[in-house]
């Protein structure tokens, strides 16, 4: 009966371990930050500006992506 015994409890830590590992690697994936930025350049008088540079920062890396706009 201990062998029985031991092996559940072995399989309980293992599922333990693999569940701590899955809900790891969820929120490892969750946190890449995928989106959008949309809207217009336009210069002080409100005019549209055609072929403006538009660069957007991740603040935490200070990584910058430089996207010409339509």
């Amino acid at each position: 009966m201990t062998m029985r015994k031991s092996f559940w409890s072995r399989l309980a830590r293992l599922c333990v371990i693999v569940f701590a590992i899955a809900l790891c690697a969820g929120t490892r994936l969750n946190a890449q930050g995928y989106g959008t930025i949309s809207g217009t350049v336009t210069d002080p008088s409100g005019a549209v500006v055609t072929g403006a540079n538009v660069v957007a920062t991740q603040v935490q890396s200070g990584k910058q992506i430089d996207h010409p706009c339509q």
